[in-house]
């Protein structure tokens, strides 16, 4: 009897480890088989992207009803996680900002079973907070939020016009050159680091941020001297 060997796929993290400028120098039959699976591995590597924080809100809310974190050591202090925060915050998970925000979600949206949430993108995520738990968990509601916000909210609006949801409002700006270079260094930095999945997600972070950064500053001032010194 002899046994059947399967053999596997590469996944496409391990077809996008290579070295991409030795493919674009092979000979042209080898040339277009590997850029090929190399253009696949793309494909796939968007479309895990698209639900990447659906996942990340799901096992967020296990690691806090089932107090994971303490199971784990921090690698930047080789001691046990004290608690859920310091366990988002470690830079070995991903981006701080990022997994606060999902975490802030996977609450906002307890009512939704977490199996439920694992294929949604992040958008359609964000707009299933501002439904109620009775629209947000139908299961037509639920099966479009996994198609993206587009189709989410062209069924909100036909079937459920009396879910309040917010709107989108058009900006326009009119940048220079090295303006504009500055803002699309930014949105390619946010999006290739998951700080925002969109570009207008992108956008809406760096202006948080430095709300935040002035309100900082405007705390600071009012502050008493010893105060800030201490």
């Amino acid at each position: 009897m002899t046994t059947l060997q399967v053999r596997r796929a590469p996944s496409p993290l391990t077809i996008l480890s290579a070295n991409l400028d030795e493919l674009l120098g092979l000979a042209d039959p080898e040339a277009a088989e590997s850029l090929n699976v190399w253009m696949a591995a793309l494909r796939r590597v968007e479309e895990v992207f698209e639900v990447s924080y659906g996942q990340r809100l799901v096992i967020i809310r296990h690691f806090e009803q089932r107090s994971l974190w303490k199971y784990l050591t921090d690698p930047d202090t080789d001691l046990p996680f004290p608690n859920l925060t310091a366990w988002l915050s470690s830079g070995f998970i991903g981006c701080r900002r990022v997994n606060m925000d999902a975490h802030r979600d996977a609450r906002a949206l307890a009512d939704v079973p977490p199996e439920k949430l694992i294929d949604v993108p992040k958008s359609s995520i964000k707009v299933l907070k501002q439904v109620s738990t009775e629209i947000r968990n139908l299961p037509d509601v639920l099966e479009a939020a996994r198609r993206g916000d587009d189709s989410l909210l062209e069924k909100l609006e036909a079937e459920h016009p009396q879910q309040h949801i917010e709107g989108r409002k058009p900006l326009r700006f009119n940048l220079g050159r090295s303006q504009a270079k500055t803002v699309e260094k930014w949105i390619a930095y946010a999006i290739e680091h998951d700080v925002a999945a969109t570009r207008e997600e992108a956008i809406e972070r760096a202006c948080e941020m430095a709300l935040y950064d002035v309100e900082l500053d405007e705390e600071l001032k009012s502050m008493p001297k010893d105060e800030v010194q201490a």
